[in-house]
């Protein structure tokens, strides 16, 4: 082996380190030398390479072997590197770091080869390991939201990295900040900067990571809001973090805020036209409530006129006065107009002017209008101008659409109001002018007012009837009496047909004198003749805006001095009157602006506090009444306005609250709170009346709402809160129930009492219950009887029984109340044998008293006698036992207690029809009925649901609903009984849709045995 012919240190040292030296001749099938190591890393001898040299090929990887025999066929002249893997005998994969270099003689010529072979598959794998961590986290960073980065911590933050996601965030590709074409510290807000680098220090300090909000420059000029979280690494010089684009979350919460401001501003404003006692205070008001709740930097009104030509003067300013027009005002000329003043374009236009940057105004302007944004809102009088309320903030704002909708609301209901004070005021010159008469009217209430202001009238003229009339619903035919005064006495008027009396004439002028014979001319009027009236004075009321709205007059029973003086002081009264009449109108409107909700129509929260101060306010605990305070949520209205909008939102919330108060009794109030919350205020009522009031509200709810061509299905939790007990306030009422409110959604209830006094209503519960249990033992129920008709000829068809219940210590109790305890107290299995037996006895008494019997009485069965084998045992029995023809006594089962188990409700309905009872599917309609629950059921008829019926008239769903109902009772050869039909229309309709069969209170109401029986037994003896 020619490669053992070496020897000395450098061999010694070869045989003992973990690279391979080899030395070979000037080609590929010489090998001279290989270190030990080779036969520990190759696993093969190196005699076999001695004698093989390309041996050594066979443990090259197949994928690598062809490349690197190529490389050893060509041969190499000069110094070379590869990499390559081999197998070993482990089958493990190694890489080999191969180097090499020619050995020449003095000369240059070549004389051998000689290189190592290093084992780097350590290396290799620490290679791919960095390349699959460096993939994984481009990966994330390329998918996070916002950009990652890290920055030297110099003044200007320099970028070493930067992920792609930049450019989304800032508008800057990533290599801008890399390159330094763009610092982080150049694209900050100038006024955010400091507070940014303070967060920055601070960690730095703290060794703590940081996290800061803050403006910045796009590349677009556009501003934008990111958040900034990042910490600092290594010596604390380097920081490391991700920025994330915050525009759009800032944007709406700015929007959000902008909005509850104005909605803050519009309710203040509101208050402000009610308690206001003059013009000047309203303005004042007005601009401070836009400075404090608005958040206006200025807010100014300014008024046209007061012989200020085309100016337009300031009367009332708030806020910082470093803007604004000066004490001579400003032009709403239409030369300013044109030339871009705000104002001045709002006014002669005569709608609002928005400028949202008023950087964009012509240079004249920016003293008067700062640097901020402006809202001009144009009032008017009557049709003209009057002046403008100013708005300035002190940064560039766009207004969102709703609270440009708040501001216009807020401008007219401004208008308003300062029309009304206008009016008062004017009432009160009038009211100095009337002198004498003036100064007997200062009643206490309107009707106080008109009465010795007719008194006054007659009085000071002399005459025998003084009367003030308003006009029916605006039509100039007929009268309603305000006041009226004969022979000095105030007297009950009444409502007064104006054709063929003398106040006829008021369809086509304004004042009417007849100076004597005016019974003669009118010869229908029977008061002229009752009364013998010679003379008639009359005039007109007409409102400011010339709308007739009454009349006045006086009358004579001889003929009329001097008629013109007559009119004068005519004319000087009705002023008066009219003023207070539209004060009374005025008044009433400014409440409802005040204490009204304007998408449901009903109170609104400002409302629901008044009306729970005026009940709670002032009273001791001693003298306090009970009340009930119901909070109601609708549960997944979110849901509504995120798939359908905000405009169906605000459609269903009107529907619901048509709903609420259609259910509301006397004595509750109810108000829209806000959102999707209502509240019901009981006065009187206590935790006894918690759940009927809520079965009666939640009632609303089971017929679907329409919306956008949509059914939706809504219900509603409820918080409670009982006062005195809960509250001594209306802040702490309301305050309770939002908690109980908030308690019934976490709980997944359908509401909370507030004390959670849950033993309370237990023990009323076991206390009803206990009564019950006495009346069934003391046989002291009552059944009252309600009968069914066919709807063409009015024969009786049948009767259903109703349960009643008289109690000695509560007096009537509604079943609604009753037999829901029943139910929770496993008692309707006793209810309904008392029930059964009662029809039996008093069926055998009608027959006993000569009464025909009805075709059939039908007995109610809840759900869970469904289950009760016995049932049709018990129908028999009493039967047998009381003598009574099979079939006499029907079932009704309702749709809701069918489906809960059909498969058992089809066994009983067919046991009782093999026994000839008929059975009847009761409020048909309101449950989930599967229509081959419904065919296999075999029951006899199907009753339609009240509810259905008694909308149909005006419910183009619940018409549609009925006609379906009636058409699938007669598909199925069933049939079909409407409930609740209380009209003569119900009646017709029914009728038209093929449905003959009808009960309700235009027929009869529910009554004890001996009426019905005088009533409707009678007919069939």
């Amino acid at each position: 082996m020619s490669g053992e012919n070496g020897s000395g240190w450098l061999y010694e040292l070869a045989d003992v380190v973990d690279e391979v030296f080899w030395v070979s001749g000037r080609n590929s099938d010489q090998v001279h030398y290989l270190s030990p190591a080779f036969e520990r890393l190759w696993g093969m001898p190196r005699e076999r390479v001695y004698a093989e040299p390309r041996a050594w090929l066979e443990a090259v990887h197949p994928d690598d072997r062809g490349r690197i025999r190529r490389a050893t066929d060509v041969g190499a002249t000069d110094e070379y590197e590869q990499e390559f893997r081999i197998v070993d005998p482990a089958g493990r994969v190694r890489w080999i770091m191969e180097r090499g270099a020619p050995v020449r003689d003095r000369e240059g010529s070549l004389l051998r080869f000689a290189g190592t072979l290093r084992d780097i598959t350590r290396r290799k794998q620490a290679e791919e390991a960095l390349k699959e961590s460096q993939r994984k986290f481009e990966t994330l960073v390329s998918n996070m939201p916002g950009a990652a980065w890290r920055c030297r911590n110099d003044a200007d933050w320099t970028v070493e990295y930067m992920s792609a996601g930049a450019e989304a965030v800032f508008g800057y590709p990533a290599d801008a900040f890399i390159n330094g074409e763009v610092t982080l510290a150049g694209i900050i807000h100038g006024d955010d900067i400091a507070f940014v680098r303070k967060a920055v220090e601070q960690s730095r300090t703290s060794d703590r990571p940081y996290q800061v909000n803050y403006r910045i420059w796009r590349t677009d000029g556009s501003l934008g809001w990111v958040r900034e979280q990042a910490r600092f690494v290594g010596s604390g010089d380097r920081i490391e973090g991700v920025i994330v684009d915050l525009t759009e979350l800032k944007r709406k919460e700015l929007a959000l805020q902008s909005s509850v401001r104005a909605l803050r501003m519009l309710s203040r404003c509101n208050q402000a036209l009610i308690h206001a006692d003059s013009e000047c205070e309203l303005l004042e008001t007005v601009c401070e409530v836009a400075v404090e709740d608005g958040g206006y930097a200025l807010a100014w009104v300014g008024q046209v006129g007061q012989g200020t030509g085309q100016l337009i003067a300031p009367v009332c300013m708030r806020g910082e006065a470093r803007h604004g027009p000066g004490e001579s005002g400003t032009s709403w000329s239409t030369e300013a107009a044109e030339a871009g003043d705000p104002v001045a374009q709002a006014v002669r236009q005569g709608r609002p002017v928005f400028i949202d940057d008023v950087s964009a105004l012509p240079d004249s302007l920016r003293s008067m209008y700062g640097r901020g944004s402006c809202i001009c809102l144009p009032l008017q009088a009557n049709g003209a101008p009057y002046g403008v309320f100013v708005l300035l903030r002190d940064v560039p704002a766009t207004p969102t659409e709703e609270e440009r909708s708040l501001l216009r609301e807020l401008a007219s209901n401004l208008e308003f109001g300062l029309q009304v004070r206008r009016v008062q005021e004017r009432e009160s010159r009038l009211e100095r002018v009337l002198g004498g008469v003036g100064a007997a009217v200062p009643g206490r209430s309107s009707g106080e007012f008109f009465e010795q202001l007719v008194l006054a009238m007659t009085e000071a003229l002399d005459a025998d009837v003084g009367a003030i009339a308003r006009f029916v619903d605006g039509e100039l035919w007929m009268s309603a009496p305000v006041a009226t005064a004969v022979d000095g006495e105030i007297v009950e008027g009444e409502v007064y047909p104006l054709q063929g009396t003398p106040c006829e004439a008021y369809t086509t002028r304004k004042e009417c004198v007849y100076a004597a014979d005016v019974a003669s001319a009118f010869p229908a009027d029977a008061m002229l003749r009752e009364l013998d009236v010679e003379g008639y004075v009359g005039h007109r009321l007409d409102a400011a805006d010339g709308r007739p709205v009454g009349l006045l007059f006086v009358l004579y029973r001889r003929p009329v001095d001097d008629p013109q003086v007559a009119l004068s002081v005519l004319r000087l009264v009705a002023t008066r009157a009219v003023a207070q009449l539209e004060r009374m109108d005025a008044e009433e409107h400014m409440r409802a602006l005040a204490y009204h909700d304007p998408t449901t129509g009903l109170a609104n929260r400002a409302a629901c506090m008044a009306h729970l101060a005026e009940h709670l306010d002032g009273a001791s605990a001693a003298t306090a009444s009970s009340l009930l305070l119901v909070s109601m949520n609708l549960r997944r209205f979110k849901d509504v306005n995120n798939s359908l909008g905000h405009s169906a939102g605000d459609d269903l919330l009107a529907q619901v609250g048509m709903r609420l108060q259609s259910s509301i009794e006397p004595g509750e109030f109810l108000a829209h709170l806000g959102g999707d919350e209502f509240a019901v205020v009981a006065a009187g009522a206590d935790r006894d009346d918690v759940p009927r009031l809520l079965q009666r509200l939640r009632s609303v709810f089971r017929v679907p709402f329409q919306v956008g061509g949509m059914g939706l299905s809504m219900d509603a939790t409820a918080g409670v809160a009982v006062a005195p007990d809960d509250g001594h306030t209306a802040m702490e009422l309301l305050q309770h129930s939002d908690i109980a409110l908030h308690q019934a959604r976490k709980e997944g209830a359908d509401y909370w009492l507030y004390d959670h006094a849950l033993f309370d209503a237990l023990n009323a519960q076991l206390q009803l219950a206990r009564r019950l249990r006495d009346a069934l033992r003391r046989d002291t129920l009552e059944m009252h009887y309600q009968p069914q008709l066919d709807l063409r000829t009015g024969t009786l068809i049948g009767v259903e029984a109703l349960l009643r219940w008289n109690c000695l210590e509560e007096g009537w109790i509604p079943p609604s109340r009753f037999l829901p305890v029943a139910q929770q107290r496993q008692m309707m299995g006793a209810v309904f044998q008392w029930v059964l037996r009662c029809v039996a006895r008093d069926l055998a008494a009608w027959r006993a008293a000569g009464h025909a019997l009805p075709p059939e009485v039908s007995v109610n069965v809840a759900a869970e006698q469904l289950h009760d084998v016995s049932l049709v045992e018990q129908v028999d029995g009493v039967i047998q036992e009381y003598g009574l023809p099979r079939g006499v006594i029907a079932v009704e089962v309702t749709e809701t207690g069918i489906m809960r188990d059909p498969e058992t409700a089809a066994a009983l309905v067919n046991r009782l029809r093999a026994r000839g009872s008929s059975v009847a599917i009761d409020d048909f309609g309101t449950g989930y009925s599967s229509l081959s629950y419904l065919k296999n059921l075999a029951a006899d008829t199907l009753k339609i649901d009240l509810s259905f019926v008694l909308g149909m008239l005006d419910d183009r769903s619940d018409h549609a609903i009925v006609g379906t109902i009636i058409a699938m009772a007669h598909a199925l050869e069933m049939n079909c009984i409407a409930e609740g039909v209380e009209t003569e229309g119900h009646r017709e309709a029914l009728l038209e849709m093929g449905c003959e069969r009808g009960q309700g209170y235009l027929f009869g109401r529910p009554c004890p045995p001996q009426a019905f029986a005088a009533e409707w037994l009678e007919r069939t003896s």
